[in-house]
Order: structure tokens, then C-alpha cells, then sequence
């Protein structure tokens, strides 16, 4: 029997973790205020925006998950065709492997393949120099190129790298270079204020900011590695509510904020939005959906329930559209504050910073 590939290995780990950090993210800590006089009909709201310049059914992406391995192609296979079903966009796992082999294209390609009018990105470390990153992007006609940052990860995994020197201007030369915007991209220990600035100062307009309490590729590496963690190093890292208002003290208006990390429900989408972010994304929640269930319509249907929530959610908030949860005022609360005040940040800019 051939040996499982490192991205197999990385999915079977994920999968058995799956929501078992959810707690960590402190969007616990955010409670939406209810509008007993919404003055409106499920029919009046919308969830539709723009991003990358195409409009999409939903503020919800499929976040990079997988690719580069002939053990893994049956799940991008499974995620291209449920995006194209829902108009939603997707973004793909690293395709440096890609790169270096190219047989390994068409796990990557297959994704533009089945989603030809969708909005598709591209990934890569913050490693690859400007020629690999035209490549990657050429490989699946891009709408953008996410950079993953991710140095706790690499620091457990045995075959990881040790040295980070020069991440910034590779990334700020790489998005220079491209045709296609950058989405500077955290793989699961968040974002801070400052670093997010640094990013902004050199003209990166999008970001994912991978919060602590999802997809733990702490946990990940070292249960690979046989290795163990002490707890509090196994929880490393920025949660994700309050890397939303870390990073969004830094951005503005025309900037761009996707939410990741332990985003599973309608109620995780909503708050995430409220708090400032443009869009939520999920990795696990899609993975263990078409692991689960391989039949595209049946994936489909979960997910539109999940977005009918999102609307009965909006309008209980006395909100149209998504974006306009972000106007609404909301309790949050201390730990959260505690974050938000490393930053400069008081309760009443809470959910006011990027209106």
C-alpha cells in the first residue's frame, strides 16, 4: 500500500480535531442585538456582494484546503463542483508541489476546470519568489494569489523551515509583480494589529486572517511528528474574533477582511461580519461536509440552509444585507475588550472601526 501523502495525513488529522477548539476563537464573547421591529421580509434580504471583481451568491468562501497529491484529488474535485454550485468562491491548498512536480498540476487545475466562471485563488508560501507565484497563478487562472504565512507550522513539522527572515519584501515584491491581487493569508495563529500595518504600509489590500481555534496545524504537526506540546503552546496564538479587530484597526474602508478560523454556523458568520470582517471563510466545515457526503446536491443543500440562517439572522439584527451588520451595535464581551485595547481600540469603536 503506497504511504499516505503528507497532505492526506495533514486532511485524516484535521478531520479527527475537527471542533475541538472551537471555543478559543472568543466569538463566544460577541452577542448580536435583537430587533423585535425589523420592518422586513426574509424576501427583502440579500446576501449577494462583489469580491475580486465578480458578484457572488454569499460572503462565504471554501478556504484553501488541499491539492498536489494524487490521494487528495477526489476532495478538490468534490469543492470545485460544490463552489460552482453555489457561487461561492474558493481558494485552493499550496501548489508549490506543483511547482516542483508537475504532474501534479491537474490536482490543482481540476478546481478552474469544474468552476470556469467562479472565483478561484491561488496559494503559496511566503517562500516562493515572483516567477513560481505567475506560475501558480497561470496554473488555475487566479482571480488572486493567497500568501500563507505560517511559521508556528513550520516550526513544529519536522521537514518545516526554521528561517523567516524576508518574508515581508518577498510578499510586498511577489504582490508588485502579479497582475492578480495578493491575499496576505494566516494558517491558523491569527493576525495582530501591527504586522497587519506593515502589510497595509506596503500595499496589500486583502486579507485572511486564519485566527486562532480552527484548524489547529499545531496539534496537526505534532501528532504527525509523534511529538507532544504543552497545552497552552498547542492554543498559540491571536483568536479569531479578536484577530478581526486587530487587523481591522488597520484596514480601511477599501480593504478587504476575511474571517477564518472555527467559523462553522450562520451564527459564526454573522458575528464575524458584524465585528468588522467582509466575508467569512471555512476550511473544516466544507472538508467534512464532501468527506461525509460525496453527492453535490446534497453538499448544497446543507449549505443554503445554513445561509437561510444567515438571513433570519440579518434580519432579526433589523439588517437587509450582510454589510450592514457591521452598522449594528453589539455586546462583547471582556476578553475580547482586553484584545481590542492592545491595539488602541475602546468599546465604543468595537463595531464601528470600518463602517
Amino acid at each position: 500500500m503506497l504511504r499516505q501523502s503528507r497532505k492526506l495525513q495533514h486532511i485524516n488529522q484535521a478531520l479527527r480535531l475537527y471542533k475541538t477548539h472551537q471555543d478559543s476563537t472568543l466569538l463566544s464573547e460577541i452577542k448580536l442585538l435583537h430587533n423585535c421591529l425589523p420592518e422586513l421580509g426574509l424576501s427583502d434580504i440579500s446576501l449577494e456582494t462583489e469580491f475580486l471583481g465578480k458578484m457572488i451568491a454569499a460572503p462565504l468562501m471554501i478556504n484553501a484546503i488541499t491539492g498536489g497529491s494524487d490521494d487528495v484529488l477526489e476532495y478538490n474535485r468534490r469543492l470545485a463542483a460544490l463552489a460552482a454550485r453555489l457561487n461561492i468562491p474558493i481558494a485552493v491548498g499550496s501548489q508549490f508541489s506543483a511547482v516542483e512536480k508537475q504532474e501534479m498540476r491537474y490536482t490543482f487545475e481540476i478546481v478552474r476546470e469544474l468552476n470556469p466562471n467562479g472565483v478561484v485563488l491561488g496559494n503559496v508560501g511566503a517562500h516562493a519568489d515572483s516567477s513560481q507565484a505567475r506560475e501558480i497563478v497561470n496554473m488555475i487562472d487566479a482571480d488572486a494569489l493567497q500568501i500563507h504565512i505560517n511559521p508556528a507550522q513550520e516550526l513544529i513539522m519536522s521537514e518545516g523551515d526554521r528561517d523567516f527572515k524576508g518574508y515581508l519584501p518577498n510578499i510586498l515584491a511577489i504582490a508588485s509583480a502579479l497582475d492578480v491581487p495578493v491575499v496576505a493569508k494566516e494558517t491558523g495563529c491569527g493576525m495582530a494589529a501591527a504586522e497587519v500595518q506593515k502589510l497595509v504600509d506596503g500595499g496589500i489590500k486583502y486579507f485572511d486572517i486564519g485566527g486562532a481555534g480552527g484548524t489547529n496545524f499545531l496539534a496537526i504537526e505534532s501528532a504527525r511528528a509523534d511529538i507532544q506540546l504543552e497545552t497552552e503552546f498547542l492554543n498559540w496564538g491571536v483568536p479569531t474574533a479578536a484577530s478581526v479587530l486587530q487587523a481591522g484597526s488597520a484596514l480601511g474602508k477599501d480593504d478587504c477582511l476575511i474571517a477564518t478560523g472555527g467559523i462553522h454556523s450562520a451564527m459564526h458568520i454573522a458575528k464575524a461580519l458584524a465585528l468588522g470582517a467582509d466575508m467569512a471563510s471555512m476550511a473544516m466545515y466544507f472538508l467534512e461536509l464532501v468527506h461525509r457526503q460525496a453527492d453535490t446536491e446534497a453538499c448544497a443543500a446543507e449549505v443554503e440552509q445554513m445561509l437561510l440562517d444567515l438571513k433570519k439572522i440579518i434580519l432579526l439584527s433589523g439588517c437587509s444585507s450582510a454589510n450592514q451588520l457591521r452598522n449594528k451595535k453589539l455586546y462583547i464581551g471582556a476578553q475580547l475588550r482586553h484584545w481590542a485595547e492592545l491595539c488602541g481600540l475602546v468599546a465604543q469603536q468595537l463595531s464601528e472601526q470600518r463602517r
